[in-house]
């Protein structure tokens, strides 16, 4: 609306996980490989496309020898000042793709960024244009993969994480679950088409997208406090009103049950967690729990 907002950073330190690479990156056709070629398809591809007039850049990767059957498709979407690659490398998706047989996609938000609706950074694009170019990566990417389509995931840190719940916001037909970390919303923007499961993993100390709400880094619009926007996603999914509570070391469950057509929301609370992608090989309050198999395993038990 013509206001400036701050750019998000990308995490203050990034991970030493292994990272699996695949065989050469090379352009994916515009038309995708003949479906019954997955045994062809090379395991790290890059690739662009053109969306409501805008070039768009993605990487994919497919693990080896992926069984017969369906399977799923994870979107994992950067940070502010990042570009997929960052992403791949800090999250260590590729690795865990190749043991549990999932397809990773990495977008590129324009400029580095991606227009939520009230986040972040100073993007060129509508948020119309990014929902437009992330349902299209899921049916690029799904051509020539056997790809599930009722396991159709998205994840993302810090602008991308924003970004991650705008998509549960306009693409709850399309995609099962979504997995936020340092992520937030405005509610009161959001209208999903059916109820779809939400994990947000949020640190105390956060002090970009505040805990407690509030401007993103203490500056622009107010947005509502962690606890209240995952409160509103389980009145939005028809959960009970009160959570149940969790106390594993420094990290605090709280869960909605009863939600409409098995969802579930869950808020994993990283007491005095900074603005990062949690590990344990960071130590303190940010490695209190291993992301990258957090969101995996929340993601993967649910299905539309």
């Amino acid at each position: 609306m013509g206001r400036q907002r701050p750019r998000l950073d990308a995490p203050r330190t990034r991970s030493l996980r292994t990272v699996v690479i695949g065989v050469i990156a090379l352009l994916v056709s515009a038309c995708g490989a003949a479906q019954g070629s997955i045994a062809k398809v090379p395991a790290l591809q890059t690739g662009s496309m053109t969306v409501d007039g805008f070039v768009r850049y993605y990487r994919v990767y497919t693990p080896t020898g992926l069984p017969a059957q369906p399977v799923p498709l994870l979107v994992v979407l950067h940070g502010g000042q990042q570009y997929g690659d960052a992403m791949e490398q800090l999250t260590g998706f590729d690795s865990l793709a190749e043991a549990d047989n999932f397809v990773v996609a990495y977008p590129n938000g324009h400029g580095q960024t991606w227009n939520a609706g009230n986040c972040c950074g100073f993007p060129n694009v509508s948020t119309d244009n990014e929902i437009d170019f992330i349902n299209a990566l899921i049916t690029r990417v799904s051509a020539g993969r056997r790809v599930d389509q009722s396991r159709v995931y998205v994840t993302g840190f810090s602008a991308g994480a924003a970004m991650t719940h705008t998509v549960g916001c306009r693409l709850a037909n399309r995609v099962a679950a979504i997995a936020s970390v340092a992520g937030t919303l405005d509610t009161a923007l959001c209208h999903p088409q059916q109820p779809i499961s939400v994990l947000e993993i949020h640190g105390t100390a956060d002090l970009e997208l505040m805990y407690g709400g509030g401007g993103i880094g203490g500056l622009g619009a107010p947005l509502p406090a962690i606890p209240d926007m995952m409160a509103a996603w389980a009145s939005l999914d028809g959960c009970s009103a009160q959570p149940s509570n969790q106390t594993n070391g420094s990290v605090q469950t709280m869960k909605w049950m009863g939600c409409g057509d098995g969802a579930s929301v869950v808020l994993d609370t990283v007491e005095s967690g900074s603005h990062n992608w949690y590990e344990p090989a960071l130590g303190g309050s940010d490695g209190a729990l291993d992301t990258t198999q957090t969101v995996w395993q929340f993601l993967s038990s649910h299905h539309h």
